[in-house]
């Protein structure tokens, strides 16, 4: 037996229990892109508003300069994080993952907390899940998988032979 409990020399436990590579990674393939599978809807007046913590994005209706620690980038337009709250004078309190310049370069907010006023804010939009999207992505997915595990599992045609089942004697 190994030092790491397997019994097969070198081996891994998920080896001899049976598992190939594939039936581990299977789960995660298969989340990876969902998680991924989500729109931004314009938060209108009118709406539920936001609860701290949701993915926002926030667009500004001018450039303003957002300080991310070492750097600061003085023409962001485009902010994404996830929200804090919104103050009384309408100022929109955020955790910045990244944020958008004029110029289109995207520099990282590391979760540092922004203050954007209200006057520099053109549209609040909500991060939500795309069930649409999530379906183009993840139903060819698990169709290929299926596919191949049915392949993997199958047990390779009926063969030939004269039916005497290997018996030497019988040839």
């Amino acid at each position: 037996m190994s030092d790491n409990g397997c019994p097969v020399a070198g081996g891994h436990r998920w080896l001899a229990a049976g598992l190939g590579l594939w039936q581990l990674l299977l789960p995660a393939a298969l989340l990876f892109p969902a998680a991924a599978c989500y729109k931004y809807v314009p938060l209108e007046e009118g709406n539920a508003a936001l609860a701290r913590g949701d993915g926002m994005r926030v667009a500004l209706s001018r450039p303003i300069a957002v300080n991310l620690g070492e750097i600061t980038v003085n023409d962001a337009v485009l902010v994404t994080g996830e929200f804090i709250e919104r103050e009384s004078d309408g100022t929109i309190v955020l955790a910045a993952f990244e944020t958008k310049s004029v110029t289109g370069a995207v520099r990282s907010g590391s979760g540092l907390t922004l203050r954007i006023p209200a006057d520099a804010v053109a549209a609040v939009e909500r991060k939500s899940f795309n069930g649409g999207a999530t379906a183009l992505v993840v139903i060819p997915i698990v169709g290929g998988a299926i596919a191949i595990g049915a392949v993997a599992l199958s047990d390779g045609g009926s063969g030939g032979g004269n039916g005497n089942g290997g018996n030497p004697e019988a040839n």
